[in-house]
């Protein structure tokens, strides 16, 4: 009996332990909670600009070849630099233009990035020198004029310049980072005083209705007033010349767009820019970034929206090559651009160019 009793206590003891082993201890995940930690650690927060449904297959062969889910939340330039400075949580931001993404860094809102995976083909003047920002697509400023215009204009910034442009041209306002950039980029090249000359001479041919904000629709103000030459970028009336309606097609016919070159035949370019904000974190933003680089990606990233690629061995959209052809880029790198920006600034507010 004694015996019986022995070996009932030692069942009933392993048994506590056997309970005791399937509860969870405190502190200790389960298997739901482990799952969830690792899902968490597998996204990608990012903060952009623009959110299209071709951004979303990227997304998802993300996600099939490497396990990283992109989640994404869409806001305006000025939004996403304003969350940046409220330390929104992002691990990646993409702003579409050069002069966002610098006044982020000048901001200290940004955290350097190292991209040891970059592909080899990437043009590396389009990354900033110190790592806090890299170009994801090329953007190029042209001339728009309309196809009635007395003559067709010649193939550089300085037509818009010309005494004969007098009352013809539809300006941007003084804040527009294209503006800016093609300001930037004659001071680089011509000297300040250039660049002055340019900034006052434009401004003295402005057209009624000047400034207009927004290169889309400055090209749908120059298709219906009376202004001849304005300043948008070729993705832009890209954009315009593919529409959605035939009503839209039907203005973007009244309108050409020519290619300004320098005296090298060069052209200047500016970017859509991924940086890495403060709080971020940079091993999964460079997982990102090294994607979006890649020559698969970079078509898919830049044909959706008529941009350039920022990988040599990626091409463009049919529309742009067949439109304009081949180009040359400035040899001038974009960080040389940016630490020029604020020039740009001071000449267009000492010029008084309309807000």
């Amino acid at each position: 009996m004694k015996r019986l009793n022995l070996l009932l206590l030692l069942l009933l003891a392993l048994s506590a332990v056997s309970c005791s082993d399937d509860q969870p201890q405190d502190g200790e995940a389960t298997a739901d909670d482990a799952s969830g930690q690792v899902e968490e650690q597998k996204t990608i927060r990012l903060l952009s600009y623009r959110h299209l449904p071709a951004d979303d297959s990227l997304w998802q062969q993300l996600k099939s070849e490497q396990g990283y889910q992109v989640d994404v939340e869409q806001a305006s330039p000025q939004e996403m630099l304003q969350r940046l400075k409220n330390g929104s949580p992002a691990d990646v931001a993409i702003f579409p233009d050069l002069r966002d993404a610098a006044v982020a860094k000048q901001e200290g809102l940004l955290q350097f990035h190292g991209l040891p995976g970059l592909d080899s083909y990437y043009k590396s003047r389009l990354r900033d020198d110190e790592g806090y920002w890299t170009g994801l697509s090329r953007r190029y400023p042209v001339i728009v004029y309309k196809t009635e215009a007395e003559e067709a204009p010649a193939p550089s910034f300085l037509f818009l310049s010309q005494p004969s442009q007098r009352g013809k041209v539809l300006l941007p306002p003084a804040d527009d980072p294209i503006l800016q950039s093609i300001v930037a980029a004659i001071s680089v090249q011509g000297g300040q005083q250039a660049a002055r000359n340019w900034v006052e001479s434009v401004k003295a041919n402005a057209a009624q209705g000047s400034p207009v904000s927004g290169g889309r629709e400055r090209l749908l103000a120059l298709a219906n007033g009376g202004a001849e030459f304005t300043i948008a970028l070729l993705d832009e009336f890209a954009a315009l010349r593919n529409p959605g309606t035939y009503a839209e097609l039907q203005q973007a016919e009244q309108l050409e767009a020519v290619m300004p070159k320098d005296g090298e035949g060069e052209t200047h370019y500016n970017l859509s820019c991924a940086v890495v904000p403060e709080g971020g974190d940079s091993r999964k933003a460079a997982v990102l970034i090294e994607y979006l680089c890649s020559q698969k990606a970079q078509e898919t990233y830049t044909a959706a929206s008529f941009q350039y690629p920022a990988n040599v061995m990626a091409l463009p959209s049919e529309f742009l090559l067949n439109y304009m052809g081949g180009i040359r880029d400035d040899e001038v790198s974009a960080a040389t651009i940016s630490q020029y920006l604020p020039v740009a600034r001071e000449l267009l507010q000492e010029a008084g160019w309309p807000q």
